[in-house]
C-alpha cells in the first residue's frame, strides 16, 4: 500500500510493499485513487443509461446484440 503495509491475498500469501511513500505523498495517492474510483462509477452509470436509451428510446438492437449476438445470426439464417 502507499503507507508501506503489505497486501494480504485471501489469507494465503502476502504481497510486500514495493516502496514506502511519505505521509503527504500517501495522502495524495489516496485522494487520486478515491477520485478515480468515483470517475469509474460515473462512467459505468453513464454507460448503463446510454444502453437503456438505445433500447427504449431509439428502439434499436444494440442492447440485444450485446446480450446475445448469436440470436441475431440464428434469426437471420431462419429468414433466408
Amino acid at each position: 500500500t502507499a503507507k508501506g503495509a503489505s497486501i494480504d491475498v485471501f489469507n494465503g500469501f502476502k504481497i510486500p510493499s514495493i516502496m514506502t511513500l511519505q505521509e503527504t505523498q500517501a495522502d495524495l495517492v489516496g485522494k487520486v485513487h478515491e477520485l478515480a474510483s468515483y470517475l469509474l462509477l460515473v462512467l459505468f452509470i453513464v454507460h448503463v443509461i446510454a444502453t437503456l436509451k438505445h433500447h427504449f428510446l431509439d428502439k434499436d438492437i444494440t442492447f440485444i446484440r450485446m446480450l446475445n449476438p448469436n440470436r441475431l445470426i440464428k434469426s437471420k439464417e431462419k429468414t433466408k
